[in-house]
């Protein structure tokens, strides 16, 4: 199951079946999840509540679905919008990405590459967002200072350069001091597909406890929870 961090999907869909399909897959990844059947009720609940993506059909009954996508692109210029419809001529893909959708799937789809879709454009639209964002808090580690310009973790004039994933995976960890972090979360923080496997998130740990060495900081830094994930736990000062 996907970390959704209970991202908002709007349903835009005008099948009874399909629509509760799509809610049924959507809700069980905890995506926090709202349906409508027509271009009239999709702009009422988009003004009422900003989706974080749309999964939008072309036919809809009241309008357009490439006039919606406009639309919703105007004033949500940051939503991820994926039109989902029976419509696969090449044209019309070309069209309706044209109409400020990310992307575009066909049906009948598949469940799994709907959700892989939905899982990329939020982890895009996540990178989007990081990179729009005002300068965080410092974080440390003891007295080394984790520094997102390098990349790497600096006490004084001494440097320990870490990989982008080792980065992220610190990053995330000690954002989030004692507290348990899954495996699934870390993976979706790494921006890496859960398709690809949780053991990823072991090598970049095992690696990451290599440069703490480096830094004089032992492994109990980054704690292992058994069978759950990883911990950051704050040296003690000194």
């Amino acid at each position: 199951m996907a970390t959704a961090d209970q991202a908002f999907i709007l349903v835009v869909e005008d099948d009874a079946q399909v629509r509760s399909l799509v809610c049924r897959i959507m809700a069980r990844e905890d995506y926090d999840v709202s349906a409508v059947a027509s271009a009239a009720d999709a702009r009422t609940a988009i003004k009422a509540r900003s989706p974080d993506l749309i999964l939008l059909d072309l036919g809809l009954p009241g309008g357009s679905g490439l006039d919606l996508s406009r639309w919703a692109r105007s004033i949500l210029p940051s939503v991820g919008i994926i039109i989902v419809t029976g419509k696969s001529d090449i044209g019309d893909r070309i069209i309706g990405l044209d109409s400020g959708a990310d992307d575009y799937i066909t049906k009948p789809f598949d469940t799994d590459e709907l959700l892989a879709r939905v899982r990329s454009l939020l982890r895009r639209l996540g990178s989007r967002a990081e990179a729009a964002s005002p300068p965080r808090e410092c974080l440390s580690v003891g007295e080394w200072g984790i520094n997102p310009d390098l990349c790497a973790l600096v006490h004084e004039k001494t440097v320990v350069k870490l990989t982008l994933m080792e980065f992220r995976l610190l990053t995330a960890l000690a954002e989030r001091p004692n507290r348990t972090a899954t495996r699934e979360w870390l993976l979706d923080r790494l921006k890496v597909d859960e398709d690809i496997g949780e053991r990823m998130v072991d090598y970049h740990v095992h690696a990451l406890r290599g440069k703490l060495r480096k830094c004089g900081i032992g492994d109990g830094v980054v704690a292992s929870i058994r069978g759950v994930g990883y911990a950051f736990v704050p040296p003690p000062p000194e």
